[in-house]
């Protein structure tokens, strides 16, 4: 039993709203947490305590114990990635663009459903006349704002000509406390890994390794996420 000491929950009303305010008086470690329990426990815990993706940090957590995978890890990492794409493109995106979010269930696992969220009723564009078409028409908020990048946002914004971290590379040649590979600055999110699809491509040929480049790396993998999850493609989060 660890003692982190007393959590404090402090309710305000104000406004006609409840919000809560949590006040933990000494952070603990992941080492303290995990400190002398089995290795399948430590690696539950990891995903429990994990503030995203605990199906991935459990994962991780297995691995590094030397554990085989848990029967349906892969599908439930791709779940996982898959509910935080649409997170973003209904809620984030908006947001960060001054608009109203999207209706938005985390715990809805219907693809059709998700699908449907993310690129409308067309499906997802695998190509640059389909992605355009599919911006101007608008059909969804991910839609809106990619058309608002797209059209009002200079294409230097956020563009870094960095080397890419592809899935499969040597892992040990990565510093990922300074998201650096040899001691260069890297790229290693979403768009390192989808950068090699038919659409990132011709998006960096016209516009570069901006930020529509970035945002389109999240449309692409989340419709690689669903044909994978459908078993129209391999299941590999």
């Amino acid at each position: 039993m660890i003692d982190g000491g007393a959590l404090t929950v402090t309710l305000i009303h104000q406004n006609g709203a409840v919000n809560a305010r949590l006040d933990a008086p000494q952070p603990l470690s992941w080492a303290r947490m995990l400190a002398g329990k089995p290795a399948v426990e430590a690696a539950r815990v990891a995903g429990l305590v994990a503030d995203s993706c605990p199906a991935a940090h459990e994962a991780a957590a297995r691995a590094a114990f030397g554990l085989p995978p848990r029967e349906g890890e892969a599908r439930r990492m791709a779940l996982e990635a898959l509910r935080e794409h649409v997170f973003k493109f209904c809620v984030a995106w908006p947001r960060a663009l001054g608009r109203e979010p999207a209706p938005y269930d985390p715990e809805d696992d219907n693809l059709d459903t998700i699908s449907r969220a993310a690129f409308g009723d067309g499906g997802a564009p695998d190509h640059i006349a389909g992605f355009e078409r599919w911006m101007r028409d608008r059909a969804t908020t991910a839609a809106q704002a990619m058309d608002h990048v797209w059209r009002r946002w200079d294409a230097r914004w956020g563009r870094a000509d960095l080397p890419l971290w592809r899935a499969g590379d040597p892992m040990d040649e990565i510093d990922w406390s300074e998201a650096e590979i040899d001691g260069s600055v890297a790229e290693i999110g979403v768009a390192a890994r989808m950068a090699d699809a038919h659409l990132m491509r011709e998006i960096e040929a016209r516009r570069g390794r901006g930020v529509a480049w970035r945002l389109a790396a999240r449309l692409t993998d989340a419709a690689r996420l669903i044909a994978a999850l459908r078993g129209e493609a391999p299941l590999d989060a």
